[in-house]
């Protein structure tokens, strides 16, 4: 009769059963024991995932990748400036702590920070200003502020008046006169009127406009004097006339001092009523007259008024006229 194999098959054929699975092993496809990976006579689960290693690209054995920010499975999408936010939950604003609008909160800068301007804070103001005038030091421009004044700075902000420097009386800045009616370089209210003949007897080297008043040798004059006639001035510069034979009469006086300063002594005898005194210049101009006066002993004139020249002092009455010749000097 029969048999029964090594895999107890009554009249099988099998002749081996290694791994007494009670497989034959002709037919066995695991002479052996298969590991928890399904393997035949495999290792096992010796790798990270057990059976398998975690495959490329992924961070875990479940198939999940790193996001943006290395976190396996996450879901952020971009860490563009990669300070550990995602760009998705970063709040935006300035970042620089030196901007005027730095936001604390900021995570990532979105370009629009704002600074302040030099030297100025970001309220506008200086961050130096000694004289609280709003101009900061560093852009004061000292200077004149005067505006009357030759260097008058229209753009200086600390007034510095010692520097002013102004234009003489009757001149401008540049030294033209301001009022000049005959162009002559001398200003109209620094101009004096007189002769400017140096040839004249009455020639005044401070005039600077002539006045036509020159008293040149040879003038017609009046000496003041009735009893004489064709009266020149003479190169002596007075003037002196030829007596006509008309006798002086009456009223002889003396005065003194002769030079004098301006206040002369009239010396007569006797009383005189009725005086007319004239003092005539040198070209025969009356320029100064008292009349009807009473004279008796010594009578003072003040003729203070009058310039240094030669005059003819002439007393008067109804007897007669004398003339004597009076020098003022100063």
């Amino acid at each position: 009769g029969n048999v029964e194999d090594v895999v107890g098959v009554c009249g099988g054929d099998c002749q081996e059963d290694v791994d007494m699975d009670g497989i034959c092993d002709d037919v066995d496809e695991c002479i052996g024991e298969l590991d928890a990976c399904g393997i035949c006579n495999g290792p096992g689960e010796i790798y990270e995932c057990g059976c398998n290693d975690i495959l490329e690209g992924d961070c875990d054995c479940d198939g999940n990748q790193l996001d943006a920010l290395g976190v396996c499975g996450g879901d952020c999408l971009a860490d563009v400036n990669d300070n550990g936010l995602c760009d998705d939950a970063e709040a935006t604003g300035c970042t620089d702590p030196l901007a005027c609008n730095f936001d604390e909160l900021a995570t990532l800068d979105d370009g629009s920070c704002t600074y302040a301007e030099d030297l100025y804070d970001c309220l506008g103001n200086c961050l130096n200003d000694a004289d609280e005038d709003g101009i900061c030091d560093e852009l004061e421009v000292v200077g004149c502020t005067d505006e009357t004044a030759c260097n008058y700075n229209p753009e200086a902000t600390d007034s510095d008046e010692e520097s002013c420097v102004f234009a003489e009386p009757f001149y401008d800045c540049e030294g033209n006169c301001l009022n000049d009616e005959d162009s002559d370089g001398i200003c109209d209210e620094l101009e004096v009127v007189g002769c400017t003949n140096v040839d004249a007897c009455n020639f005044d080297e401070l005039a600077t406009d002539d006045d036509d008043s020159c008293i040149l040798i040879g003038d017609a004059c009046d000496d003041g004097d009735a009893t004489t006639i064709d009266d020149v001035i003479n190169e002596n510069c007075d003037c002196v006339g030829t007596v006509d034979g008309v006798e002086e009469a009456g009223l002889a006086f003396a005065m003194f001092p002769n030079p004098s300063t301006g206040e002369v002594t009239l010396a007569v005898d006797g009383l005189r009523a009725g005086v007319q005194i004239q003092v005539l210049d040198a070209a025969g101009r009356l320029v100064w007259n008292q009349e009807g006066m009473v004279l008796q002993g010594n009578t003072v004139l003040d003729l203070s008024s009058l310039s240094t020249g030669t005059y003819n002092v002439m007393l008067s009455d109804e007897r007669g006229v004398r003339v004597q010749r009076l020098a003022i000097q100063r």
